[in-house]
């Protein structure tokens, strides 16, 4: 599914090797859980950097590998082979990817319903990254405590698309601790990332599922609306009861790569009963007539709201 990573150095047979999962990465430096009471620091090479690559992630939280151990000198030997990733289009570069997780079961994706409001098109936009990927996503929509009877209505109705498209969607409030038993539950014994643009609180989720993790918070931006940046860094948290959870620095906007509207929908496989019908095959389901996916939507067989943002991420992410 994915390249192999490669080897950094000429393993040496007479130093001891251990193999563990990478929970930090820093500049020329990572710290790797290997089973043991306390995690290893660990020096890894850069050499796979030179010369063209497709990504600009050599190494990332979630990674496996191989380290050789020389007395208090810890070194990164060998990465292994990816089962997945997550990545999102660099910034710099086209056709460059931004790799910023690996190995991960789950990726929960948190919004807001209240300060900042919800976003379903971002929900949408992670949804269809997680599945391309081959990423189980969990969606947990935060802020509940902030909504009042008709809103908590609204909102209710849209974690009910979701949950019978067969996303798992949770109501949750980090302020008041409602529904974050119930989403600990479906993280314990996975390797979960935690998705979500700045100021839905996923720092204060972080400090309710990791106990003493104490990382710090940052008030919504009155001018903008917008969250304010607190993570800085990527970091791989061991869970009570087995499993990790990734905290990666907060995001506004989550670019997915050029795909084939066929891999988007995966996203959305309310889709999936019309497509048989569809006059075309394949059809994108945007422009092509008679097409059943359409008719479903125009009959209120499925939310247009979620049909619309399938059709902005289609042609967001045509190839050109």
């Amino acid at each position: 599914m994915t390249e192999h990573p490669g080897r950094f150095h000429e393993e040496n047979p007479a130093l001891a090797k251990q193999t563990g999962t990478v929970i930090e990465v820093h500049a020329a430096r990572c710290v790797v859980d290997a089973g043991a009471d306390e995690p290893l620091e660990c020096r890894y090479r850069g050499r796979l950097a030179q010369g063209a690559r497709k990504t600009q992630s050599l190494l990332v939280i979630g990674d496996r590998v191989r380290v050789e151990i020389d007395g208090a000198d810890a070194v990164v030997a060998e990465v292994l082979p990816r089962e997945n990733e997550l990545s999102r289009q660099a910034s710099r570069g086209r056709g460059v990817r931004h790799v910023f997780a690996a190995n991960l079961d789950h990726a929960l994706v948190l919004a807001a319903v209240a300060e900042p409001p919800l976003r379903t098109g971002f929900v949408d936009r992670c949804l269809a990254s997680a599945r391309v990927f081959d990423i189980d996503p969990i969606i947990a929509l935060n802020k509940v405590d902030l909504l009042d009877a008709a809103s908590r209505e609204d909102v209710d109705a849209v974690a009910r698309v979701y949950r019978e498209a067969g996303f798992p969607c949770d109501l949750v409030s980090v302020a008041t601790g409602e529904g974050i038993a119930a989403l600990a539950g479906r993280l314990r014994g996975r390797t979960t990332v935690l998705v979500g643009q700045s100021g839905v609180g996923k720092t204060s989720l972080l400090n309710r599922l990791l106990p003493g993790s104490e990382r710090r918070t940052a008030q919504v931006s009155e001018a903008t609306g917008k969250g304010m940046h607190t993570t800085t860094s990527s970091r791989l948290f061991p869970l009570e009861g087995g499993g990790f959870l990734a905290d990666t620095p907060g995001v506004r906007a989550f670019a997915l790569e050029a795909m084939d509207p066929l891999q988007i929908a995966l996203a959305y496989p309310e889709f999936e009963p019309f497509v048989a019908s569809c006059r075309f095959r394949p059809c994108t389901h945007v422009h092509e007539p008679t097409c059943a996916v359409r008719a479903a939507v125009e009959a209120g067989e499925i939310a247009t709201w979620r049909y619309e943002t399938y059709v902005r991420i289609v042609e967001a992410t045509e190839p050109s």
